[in-house]
């Protein structure tokens, strides 16, 4: 899915030769490209800034939960105790990435957090469908950290 006009406001955001530098690692290792680049660095330079970093490795944790029961849920046909079980729990997590992002962003600037409590926490169905695309870049960045501690 395409980025919202709302969210392409932020694509201009400047962010920290450092954080640009892991961003291209993590596409370069995961094949995809960031169609919400400065959004997935302002949450890691917040969460770094802010002394929060267990808060980031916590929603890159849910994130990638998130995304990939995401992805089951929406195969067609799928009409078990399992998915039934899954749909509760993906309920669950999605609910704690989001309070954990709330409080990543809750001391930030008026714009940033003006941006993602609009694009990303609000109650509106675009929103629900920018934090699951959030949520499936933010899965790239936990896969590039595991992969990086295996290598170590």
């Amino acid at each position: 899915m395409e980025p919202s006009e709302e969210t392409e406001v932020r694509e201009g955001a400047v962010l920290r030769p450092g954080t640009e530098a892991f961003l291209d690692e993590v596409e370069r290792a995961s094949g995809n490209t960031f169609s919400r680049r400065a959004d997935v660095g302002t949450l890691r330079e917040l969460a770094h800034d802010c002394g929060k970093q267990q808060v980031f490795d916590d929603i890159l944790f849910l994130a990638k939960f998130v995304s990939r029961a995401a992805k089951i849920l929406g195969r067609p046909g799928l009409q078990t105790d399992d998915t039934a079980k899954l749909s509760a729990e993906f309920a669950d997590q999605m609910e704690k990435a989001s309070t954990l992002m709330r409080t990543l962003v809750k001391e930030s600037p008026d714009e940033t957090k003006e941006h993602f409590l609009s694009v990303y926490l609000s109650l509106r169905n675009e929103s629900f469908q920018n934090l699951l695309d959030l949520f499936r870049e933010l899965s790239w960045v936990k896969n590039f950290q595991v992969d990086a501690s295996r290598d170590r």
